[in-house]
């Protein structure tokens, strides 16, 4: 950059002063961290940097975060040829063409035009599809890629000139890796990249009247495209990003320089222009000697550069230097020097050297030198320390800072003293989710935080590759997500500002993974006799669950009396009956990372026989079963067994069985599927066949019974309303509700009254509930249809008129305080009371109070305001009998 220092790593450009025009030529730099010889040649004028100065230094202020937003255009004057060889790495459009990833192409000029696909333009423009999608340009040895769009633009003199559309941060990446090296501390380069972000927004219109804002060059800032292998210099342009410098809320002038050899110089003494942040500093950290060693000039030499410098005439002659007159600046560097010479009529002149030409007058690396003269030798020696103009960030004492501990932002503050950083950009600055593993049916929330208050939130959530839910920007920073489906989730979080023309100003992504609830598949005796003081075997299936795994507990029940035989984290537990007769099994099974009691219960019937008596336990005869989930497309012996079942349930209707998984097999799936309530994908998996043979053991039973009797004849309606019902209304018309949901197996108060409370709302929502209606617990005219349909369906099994039972006491007394681990009759009172109000769901009544009547008894005090002991004492006694009311 013009008004940009020298540096070990790099070139030399320097800012020129009084009107003068200089050639530099820095040979063999050493790049002190790699090794790298560099030879540069720059050529600045003192306008451009006069013009430029003027802008930033002054502290002319810029709607910044407009600058920012902006794409930037750069000039790939670096790239500029006649005839430049492309390559695309992923799909790109110009106009509507389409060029497919790989494809490679010679562009030139003909006629003054570029010619592509036959068709000549003026300039054409490739857009990129993807985001990470980059064109690469080779031109001779050079070879860069470039991510964004590029223009490419027939010049007059038959050059073809690219331009590169990027953002801001993007074009950071391909400037910050060389202007130092990527092997430099990370808090180097994030100095290095606020730096440079602060070039690009002072200069963003300098070469807009040709076409484009900033070169690649080093009249502005060296842009080599992006380079994935410089994973510290990407970094730190995405640690800092939208991150500037300010000085009273102005841009700060960004100068930077190589090194300053132990003095940070002012911008007075260099240029003559006194900015508050550019003062003389002592910088212990980058005391470095010329790398180049020591200069040796004779009186000739000295003589010869003056004049190819213009400082002298042809007809002049370099005499001497004045060394004792040398002055210096507070920085040690030489400030003025003066030389000594004969002009056309050998009269001894003097010009006195000052400021930057201290520096360049000889092509020095700096102005921090001392000089000898050996007048044996005739030659001038001179010892210097630092490379460039040394104003603004030392690129050695940067790398040291940070190899001492220091960040970027204390790096910084010493360079420009009394700056400030600000941030310009939309940053995410906080996104979470309320739980990274979640249950399907769960809802995830999403929350987010951006830097700045002028920001729109996106958000979209995918699994398997595949979107499944968008909210497009609002300015809700926050979302939620209703789990629909297991799987791996993807969230995305987008944001920009109100006023931001891009797709998205950032974007971060976080996971979580959602599991199937658990639940019980199946239970399976496996002894082929089951006979008392023996072992019983018993093998639980299930779906579903989390990672954590799976706690079992196992309860069976004979003649009323619980047997409790434990928890266990495996599915097969074996236990001994030492009862002949009819047990009844229970199962539980809980998810270790669920917070609920159990996730699912079943049972089932055992009979235990006396010894060397034939089995009856109603093992599970196993119809269908699969090793392997079935969809459309598989073929095999699994797929015909499975047709031959869907056929003998009445599903599969094709005219023969085949070995073939096609639409006809889907169909029937889907079918049965949605009449036994299970998600009809069209597909088997282990809860699907546990359905199929659950079905085929059922028809297989119903074969061998007697045949049932005819329906009875059509009743007449045996229940209407002439009002709606609900809770909290009397009269006969409740009454009648409660006889006919009685009949129904619905009401189970032991007696009938006119009001309608909680019992009559509990009887109301399992008919609604069966009926497919709003489980409301209110009787309107759908409900009181589905009630009189479900009375004929039923068939003179409830009389016309029912007979109302005498009115009896309260539904629960009990002589003692009723806690967990009790059993007896008012143990199953209080379950009848507790099921008839709602909160007890298990599926039988026991004598025994267990967990689940435990917090059966929470739930109800919780309801109603008690303290949720789970102990049933004479108050809680006292609310459920006037709650049963």
């Amino acid at each position: 950059m013009g008004i940009k220092f020298p540096r070990i790593n790099g070139y030399i450009t320097c800012p020129f002063v009084e009107g003068q025009v200089f050639l530099l030529y820095n040979a063999n730099i050493r790049n002190i961290l790699g090794g790298d010889l560099v030879k540069r040649r720059i050529i600045a004028l003192f306008t451009a940097f006069f013009v430029l100065f003027s802008t930033t230094a002054f502290g002319a202020k810029k709607d910044l975060k407009e600058s920012y937003s902006r794409t930037l255009r750069i000039g790939l004057k670096n790239m500029m040829t006649t005839s430049l060889n492309v390559t695309f790495n992923g799909n790109y459009r110009a106009g509507s063409d389409v060029v497919t990833s790989g494809t490679s192409f010679i562009l030139s000029q003909s006629n003054g035009k570029i010619l592509f696909n036959n068709i000549e333009y003026s300039e054409i423009t490739f857009v990129p599809d993807s985001l990470a999608s980059t064109i690469t340009l080779q031109y001779g040895a050079k070879k860069y890629n470039f991510l964004g769009s590029i223009i490419f633009k027939a010049l007059a003199d038959g050059n073809i000139l690219p331009i590169n559309l990027v953002d801001i941060e993007t074009y950071l990446k391909g400037v910050v890796g060389f202007e130092m090296s990527n092997s430099y501390p990370l808090e180097a380069l994030k100095s290095q990249a606020v730096a440079a972000r602060n070039y690009a927004l002072a200069n963003i219109d300098k070469h807009s009247s040709e076409g484009y804002d900033l070169s690649d060059g080093t009249s502005d800032q060296v842009y080599r495209g992006y380079n994935s292998a410089y994973g510290n210099v990407i970094r730190a342009v995405e640690e800092t990003k939208g991150m500037i410098l300010v000085y009273n809320d102005s841009l700060v002038s960004g100068f930077y320089s190589a090194s300053n050899g132990g003095y940070v110089e002012s911008s007075k003494n260099a240029w003559g222009t006194d900015i508050p942040y550019l003062q003389v500093r002592e910088d212990s950290f980058d005391v470095t000697k010329w790398s180049s060693g020591d200069k040796n000039y004779t009186t000739v030499d000295i003589d010869t550069k003056l004049k190819s410098k213009g400082l002298l005439t042809e007809e002049d002659r370099f005499i001497r230097l004045n060394i004792d007159t040398i002055q210096r600046n507070e920085s040690t560097r030489v400030g003025s020097i003066e030389i000594v010479y004969a002009d056309l009529n050998g009269v001894e002149c003097i010009k006195n050297i000052t400021k930057e030409k201290a520096r360049t007058f000889l092509s020095f690396a700096s102005s921090l030198y001392d000089v000898t003269y050996d007048a044996t030798i005739d030659t001038y020696t001179f010892s210097g320390m630092g490379n460039g103009h040394g104003i603004g960030l030392s690129q050695i004492g940067a790398k040291n800072r940070a190899n001492s501990g220091q960040k970027y932002d204390e790096i910084l503050s010493f360079y420009y003293a009394g700056s400030e950083l600000k941030r310009v950009a939309d940053v995410i600055e906080g996104f979470s989710i309320s739980k990274y593993e979640a249950y399907v049916g769960d809802t995830v929330n999403f929350t987010a935080k951006a830097s700045t208050a002028n920001t729109l939130y996106k958000y979209t959530v995918g699994v398997n590759g595949q979107v499944v839910y968008t909210r497009d920007y609002t300015n809700d920073s926050n979302a939620s997500y209703k789990v629909d489906r297991a799987g791996y989730f993807t969230v995305n979080l987008y944001i920009k500002d109100v006023n931001s023309s891009k797709e998205y100003d950032e974007h971060k992504t976080v996971n979580f993974s959602a599991i199937s609830l658990l639940e019980i598949s199946g239970i399976n005796v496996l002894n082929e006799k089951v006979e008392v003081n023996k072992p019983v075997t018993v093998n639980v299936e299930i779906n579903g669950g989390a990672s954590a795994g799976v706690q079992y507990s196992f309860e069976a029940e004979k003649d009323h009396i619980i047997f409790h035989l434990g928890t266990a984290d495996v599915p097969t537990f074996t236990f001994t009956p030492q009862l002949v007769g009819e047990y009844t099994l229970y199962v539980s099974i809980k998810d270790k990372a669920s917070a609920k009691t159990y996730d699912d219960m079943t049972e089932m019937k055992i009979m235990v026989n006396a010894e060397g008596k034939p089995s009856t336990t109603p093992v599970t005869t196993v119809k269908f079963s699969i090793t392997r989930n079935l969809t459309t497309g598989v073929t095999g012996n699994d797929v015909k067994a499975l047709q031959e079942a869907l056929k003998t349930l009445g599903y599969f209707n094709y005219s023969s069985i085949t070995n073939y998984y096609g639409a006809v097999t889907a169909s029937a799936v889907s079918a049965f599927q949605k009449k036994s309530g299970l998600y009809a994908n069209g597909s088997v998996d282990s809860k699907t066949a546990a359905a199929i043979n659950s079905a085929l053991i059922v028809k297989s039973e119903n074969v061998n019974q007697t045949p049932a009797p005819p329906p009875p004849a059509a009743v007449t309606p045996v229940f209407t309303i002439s009002r709606t019902l609900k809770k909290g209304v009397s009269g006969n018309d409740v009454k009648q509700l409660q006889e006919a949901l009685k009949a129904l197996g619905y009401f189970n108060y032991q007696s009938f009254t006119t009001y309608f409370g909680d019992a009559t709302v509990y009887a109301v929502t399992g008919i609604q509930k069966k009926s497919g209606l709003a489980t409301n617990g209110i009787v309107d005219s759908k409900t009181a249809t589905a009630i009189n349909s479900a009375l004929v369906a039923k068939a003179g099994t409830v009389s016309q008129t029912p007979t109302t039972p005498p009115v009896t006491a309260p539904a629960f007394t009990t002589t003692r305080t009723l806690k967990i681990g009790m059993s007896g009759t008012d143990v199953k009172q209080l379950q009848e009371a507790l099921k008839k109000l709602g909160v007890f769901t298990y599926s039988s009544i026991t004598n025994y109070f267990g967990t689940v009547t435990q917090t059966s008894v929470k739930a109800f005090q919780k309801a109603n305001g008690m303290s949720q002991t789970g102990v049933v004492d004479a108050a809680v006694v006292k609310k459920i009998n006037e709650k049963l009311k």
